[in-house]
Order: C-alpha cells, then structure tokens, then sequence
C-alpha cells in the first residue's frame, strides 16, 4: 500500500512539475507580445502560478528611440514607429547621393496608407526625414524600433519598402544603397537569403542556375532549419512557416501590396523547399 502512496505521489510531483513549466512558457508567450521580461513573467509564474491569469491584461508595452534621439525637437511628440519608418526611408534613399521626387513619394503613399494619418499631419516628420539623411549611422536605432514592434511579415514589407524607394528602373541598386539596406535588415532580424528574394522581385534576375549543392544551403535558409535536418524537422519547420505566411492571413487585404507579395512568394518557396527535401530524403 505504500509503495501505490509514493508512487501516487511521484506521478503527481511529474504532472505539478510539467504543468508549471507548460505554464512558464506560456508565460515567455505573452511576454513576448507585451515587450515585457520574459524571466520576470516566468519567475512571477514559477512562484505564484495564478498570476497567469493575470499576465493577459497586462498593457502591452509601447517601443521607444533612445533618450538622445526622442529627446531632440524633430522627435518630440512622434510617433516613433512612423519616425523610425521615415528616418530609414530618408537613410537609404541619401545612400546613393540623392533623393528624387519619386522616391519622396512611394515614401509617404506607404505611411498614409498604413498608419491612417494625413499628408498635413505626415508632412510634420519632414524634419525627422531631414535628420535621417544627415545622420545614416543611427539606422541602428530606428531599424531596432522596427525590430520591437513588428513581426517578421511586417518587417520584410518594410524593408520591400526601402528596397523599393531605391532600386532603378533596371532593377538594380548601386553597392553603397545595397551594403546600406544589408546592414538595416540584419538589425530587423531578416536573412540574407529573404533580403536576396526581396530584391530579385522588383529586379526578376533571381539566378535560376544553382547547384545541386547550393540548392541544399538555399533550402535550408528558407525552412531555417540546418542543411543536414532529418525529415521530421523539415516536416517541422514547414507546417510552421505555412502557418506564418498562409494566404489567408493577407486575403482581407489589411496588409499592404508589399507585404502581400512577399508572403506569396515566400509561400512558393517554402513549397519549393519541402518538396525538395522530401525528394531528399525519399519520404
């Protein structure tokens, strides 16, 4: 009888145990969405599980520019994702030395059409665009703000954007834009290979002869699992990608044009990339 006591005991102790750690990641969940500690919110959960009912009504916490940039008169009461959006706009489109009419304009159609404010109230930021192209070196700072307050959808709509505002009519773009736009989306958390499809959509030179070898390496980056994954974490990695970028999250059309596009392909590539695999590995 004792020993159905302890074992009774010690399948209770191993639910209580993985309950509380369900619950924590949970927690690291929600957390993430507020832009609060994650190691707080855990913590809180570990030694106060009731707290998770708690955590949902928590106010999400709102993205800042650094004290030294909001603190100076162009950024005083902004908006500072707009800003950011603005800033980086001015940024890359200075790059390579000038900034044309068409490119001012692509530039405000997107913010007004995304944030729902005017083009008296947009044309408030003129000095925060003046400041990004007197100040390239702080793209950090506006690209982290991007970083905090958006997905991985939004992000590359974006950077479509910056790509956009620069690429000629030939569908390419001088090496100083091109090394500027690398550094912005590495601080947005976007590959090299995702920065690459960007621009072979508004360029249509997507090279199309790879190697059997370099093929292996491509897939993988789009899947974002490593070149020798066994089948069930391909299999893995391609129902959540599916998931993110599904069309039916941009059949509404609440995203913009951008974003919409680059979902779409990005969905034929990750097709691409889970079929290739599957032949792989003969599954």
């Amino acid at each position: 009888m004792e020993i159905i006591i302890d074992i009774f005991f010690w399948l209770t102790n191993i639910v209580g145990i993985f309950l509380i750690i369900l619950l924590m990641l949970i927690a690291i969940g929600i957390a993430h969405y507020k832009r609060r500690s994650k190691i707080l919110f855990a913590i809180a959960v570990y030694f106060c599980w009731p707290i998770i009912f708690i955590l949902p009504f928590i106010p999400r916490k709102g993205v800042k520019l650094p004290s030294h940039i909001r603190t100076l008169e162009a950024f005083k009461r902004k908006n500072p994702v707009i800003s950011s959006i603005m800033a980086l706009s001015a940024i890359v489109a200075k790059s390579d030395g000038n900034i044309s009419k068409e490119e001012v304009s692509r530039i405000k159609h997107f913010v007004i059409s995304n944030f729902n404010i005017s083009l008296e109230e947009l044309n408030n930021y003129s000095d925060v665009f003046d400041y990004g192209k007197n100040n390239p070196d702080d793209y950090v700072y506006f690209a982290t703000v991007i970083l905090d307050y958006y997905g991985n959808l939004r992000r590359t709509g974006i950077l479509a954007l910056l790509i956009a505002i620069c690429i000629d009519e030939n569908g390419a773009l001088n090496q100083d834009t091109d090394n500027q736009l690398r550094d912005i989306a590495k601080v947005m958390h976007i590959w090299d290979y995702e920065y690459e499809t960007l621009k072979s959509m508004f360029s249509n030179t997507a090279n199309q002869n790879v190697s059997s070898q370099n093929l292996e390496k491509k897939y993988a980056k789009v899947l974002g699992v490593s070149e020798n994954a066994d089948i069930n974490e391909v299999k893995k990695a391609y129902r959540k990608l599916v998931k993110e970028y599904h069309p039916d999250k941009f059949a509404d059309g609440s995203l913009p044009p951008e974003h919409a596009e680059f979902a779409k392909q990005k969905i034929v590539e990750i097709n691409e990339a889970y079929e290739y695999f599957k032949k792989v590995h003969n599954a």
